[in-house]
């Protein structure tokens, strides 16, 4: 929220956070909520569909109404060829049964440097989170794209993993995950 302060005829400008709201303790919790996960995780020397960094999300962590916006950045060591990179989420920490939230790629193959920035609506914690494609080739989600918005059936109230994942064409290039980050705006 902006705020505005005028003393001594000057104008300041400033920024209040607001983390709770009401009168029951932390029944109306507003504000924003952090999960990083800064250590990098390389997948080198193979062409399987490999998880790359996590975050653990307990159950109910996300609620109807709740947007989640997450970022992440990969790079590339080699120029052999492409490597598909996925945002994804499974109650197992493995690729098998994954739901894919977000897809980009290093195309052309001399592409080095691979950064990704969506936002996601929590439509019904059980069943319904909407987002740009998923399964569209984008970097972001501030576009305008012909893709058909995607609803994932993704259920939070359940643990579940939110991870990066990547799948190399070619066993001698390696990928780096350096950071995935998750934010939960309410």
């Amino acid at each position: 929220m902006l705020f505005r302060s005028e003393s001594g005829g000057n104008t300041r400008g400033g920024y209040i956070d607001i983390t709770s709201m009401g009168t029951g303790a932390g029944t109306n919790l507003l504000g924003t909520t952090i999960y990083k996960n800064t250590t990098p995780q390389t997948v080198s020397a193979s062409t399987s569909n490999t998880v790359l960094q996590s975050i653990l999300i307990p159950a109910n962590t996300f609620k109807a109404g709740d947007l989640i916006e997450a970022s992440y950045r990969l790079k590339k060591v080699g120029v052999n060829n492409t490597c598909a990179v996925r945002l994804a989420v499974n109650t197992s920490l493995t690729t098998a049964g994954y739901t894919i939230m977000a897809t980009t790629n290093f195309n052309p193959a001399n592409n080095l440097y691979n950064s990704v920035q969506r936002v996601f609506q929590v439509i019904t914690a059980n069943n319904n989170t909407e987002s740009f494609g998923s399964l569209t080739l984008s970097n972001t989600d501030f576009t305008n794209n012909t893709a058909a918005v995607s609803n994932l059936s993704i259920d939070w109230t359940v643990d579940q993993y939110v991870f990066t994942a990547a799948l190399p064409v070619s066993s001698s290039d390696s990928i780096t995950s350096t950071y995935l980050l998750l934010k939960r705006i309410r």
